[in-house]
Formats: structure tokens, sequence, C-alpha cells
């Protein structure tokens, strides 16, 4: 499309790249972020303990961040450990315990994984 000065340019709306603030789906990093939170609680086998545990973990993070503290980092590793042995143990008790729907749940969580990058050291 040609302006009144004889240059290209998009129209409104249509970008040719995509900017960061364009990626996953068209949310940007923040919504994304809540959205796999929200992903990570929105479980059958995730308790009232369980959500306080993963909320307090992410406080950790927000804290350890703006302080960059090994100290802070350190409880916030301890944090994790802790909330994903929980978390585990919690999927595995209610994975047992429902049995009719454990094929249904095993499909969901790997399509959840598909998503996911994993690094090796």
């Amino acid at each position: 499309m040609m302006n009144h000065r004889g240059w290209n340019r998009q129209p409104r709306g249509q970008y040719h790249q995509r900017g960061a603030h364009q990626q996953n789906g068209g949310q940007n990093y923040h919504q994304a972020q809540f959205n796999r939170r929200n992903q990570e609680m929105d479980k059958p086998w995730i308790s009232q303990d369980i959500r306080k545990e993963i909320w307090k973990r992410i406080q950790l993070g927000n804290v350890a961040k703006k302080s960059k503290s090994a100290a802070d980092f350190k409880a916030l590793a301890d944090q994790k450990h802790r909330v994903e042995e929980l978390v585990e143990e919690a999927k595995v008790n209610w994975l047992t315990q429902n049995p009719e729907v454990e094929d249904e749940w095993l499909k969901v969580l790997a399509d959840e994984n598909l998503g996911r990058s994993s690094w090796c050291d």
C-alpha cells in the first residue's frame, strides 16, 4: 500500500514479522506465564495446600529476581523441589484412586508436555 510519500507500508494491524509481543498466539509473555500457572493448578490432584505451596514458590521467585541474593535463590530452589515432590505424589495418588480416568488424563499431560522444551546437562 502506498502512502502520500510513495512509501510502502503494511495496513494497520498486519505485521510482516512476529515480534515478541505477538508470540504465544498473540498473548504477551505475562499472559502466557499466567496461563501456564493456572494450567499447573487446574488439575484434580492439586489440593488447596499444594496451591499455597505453588504460590509461595512464585512469590519466592519474584523476590529472588529482585534481590538476586544467593539465599533467596536457595530458598526458591528448595521450594521448587518441595512443590515438584508434592505434585508428583498427589498425581500418582489421584491416578491410583481414579483408574477409570487415567487414560484421559495421561493424554492431557502428554499434550501439555509436547510444547515444553527440556535441557540436558
